[in-house]
């Protein structure tokens, strides 16, 4: 992916392989890491680099993929799960 950063680039790996990260998804996680743009601002509005830092650490912490959808300074979080068992395991790690 050419990252310097050996372990950062294992994580990406390891996420890519686990959600089924697109070429493109690698792609805009790498040039996030480097602080630069991943499209022009004319196609889309772009993330700051630190909502995919945050997006990575809650995926880590919850266990879960997570998507931070961003636009005009507002957005939503996207926590996926695949039962009602895993979302119950959300539930009480998000609420103790």
């Amino acid at each position: 992916v050419g990252l310097d950063d050996e372990r950062f680039a294992e994580h990406v790996a390891r996420r890519a392989v686990d959600e089924g990260w697109s070429v493109r998804r690698i792609e805009e996680a790498v040039k996030a890491r480097r602080g630069a743009p991943t499209a022009p601002a004319a196609i889309r509005e772009l993330r700051p680099p630190a909502l995919f830092e945050l997006e990575q650490r809650l995926a880590e912490q919850l266990g879960a993929k997570v998507e931070i959808q961003y636009r005009n300074d507002r957005g939503r979080m996207v926590i996926h799960y695949g039962s009602v068992a895993e979302l119950e395991r959300l539930y009480r790690r998000l609420l103790g």
